[in-house]
């Protein structure tokens, strides 16, 4: 049987049909929206996006929206625990990073409770509460 994230009889489904990304600019914050899989194959398309996002001069807060994540696999975690605590920063000023996951968004929630990772980087209800905080 296969499993309906890895694709049909023909191969692994192409990453377009996995992931989608939205760079929304906000002032001197930029959305970021994730929708769909954050796996082994997508984290690095996910790293690039808010590595690209994080490298504007002006930006002053990135705001990582996972409201539309299907799913979230430990290699997304990562990604995204090292862009939200500035792992790999260097020596620039970094800007804000929150994240944003509604209550009822399990598929992020239940991990990010079960890692104990909200005491180190909140999720916040929706994107104004982030742009807010």
């Amino acid at each position: 049987m296969i499993s309906p994230r890895s694709g049909d009889a023909d191969g692994p489904a192409p990453l377009d049909e996995l992931i989608r990304l939205t760079t929304t600019p906000i002032g001197s914050a930029v959305v970021v929206t994730v929708a769909g899989e954050v796996d082994l194959r997508t984290a690095p398309r996910v790293a690039a996006a808010l590595q690209d996002a994080l490298a504007s001069a002006e930006l002053r807060l990135l705001v990582v929206d996972l409201s539309e994540v299907t799913f979230l696999g430990s290699s997304g975690i990562a990604v995204l625990v090292d862009v939200g605590t500035g792992a790999h920063s260097g020596d620039r000023a970094r800007p804000l990073v929150r994240m944003v996951a509604p209550p009822g968004q399990h598929v992020v929630t239940r991990p990010w409770a079960a890692m104990n990772l909200t005491t180190v980087l909140p999720l916040h209800p929706d994107v104004g509460a982030a742009l807010d905080a």
